[in-house]
C-alpha cells in the first residue's frame, strides 16, 4: 500500500530505490517493468524505449533489444556517434580500453578530431576498429 518515490537520474531514466536488509539498490523503472511484464524469448539484454523518450515507461513503449538495436537511439539522444569519443566540459575526450585498462588519448575541440586520434592510435598499434 506504499508508493515508492522515483527520481530522474543523470542519464534521463526514471529510477526507484529498492531496499533489502537496510541496503538500497537503485533500479530503472523501464528495466523493472521489462523483467516483470514483457516476454523475452530471444534473451535480449536491453530494454529499449521505442519512442526514444527515456521517461515514457508505458509497457507499450518498451521492448527487449540487443545492444546494437538499442544503440540505434544514440543519435536521437545527441550522443557522440564516434567510438572512443565522449563529450565533457573541456571538449571531446578520446580514450581506448585495452585489456580492461583505459588509455587517455587527449582532449580535442571537435568530436571528429577526437575520433581521428582514436583511429590513428588504433592504426599505429594494430588494434582492430
Amino acid at each position: 500500500g506504499k508508493f515508492l518515490k522515483t527520481f530522474v537520474n543523470g542519464c534521463g531514466y526514471v529510477v526507484v530505490g529498492l531496499y533489502k536488509d537496510g541496503k538500497a539498490k537503485h533500479m530503472t523503472i523501464h528495466r523493472l517493468l521489462g523483467k516483470a511484464f514483457i516476454p523475452n524469448p530471444e534473451n535480449k539484454p536491453c530494454i529499449d524505449h521505442k519512442d526514444i523518450n527515456r521517461q515514457n515507461n508505458d509497457i507499450s513503449n518498451l521492448r527487449w533489444a540487443t545492444y546494437s538495436e538499442n544503440n540505434h537511439n544514440i543519435k536521437a539522444y545527441g550522443a557522440i556517434p564516434f567510438k572512443g569519443v565522449a563529450k565533457d566540459g573541456k571538449g571531446f575526450r578520446a580514450r581506448i580500453r585495452i585489456d580492461g585498462k583505459e588509455k587517455y588519448l587527449g582532449y580535442y575541440k571537435t568530436a571528429e578530431k577526437a575520433s581521428e586520434a582514436y583511429i590513428q592510435y588504433c592504426t599505429n598499434n594494430n588494434i582492430m576498429l
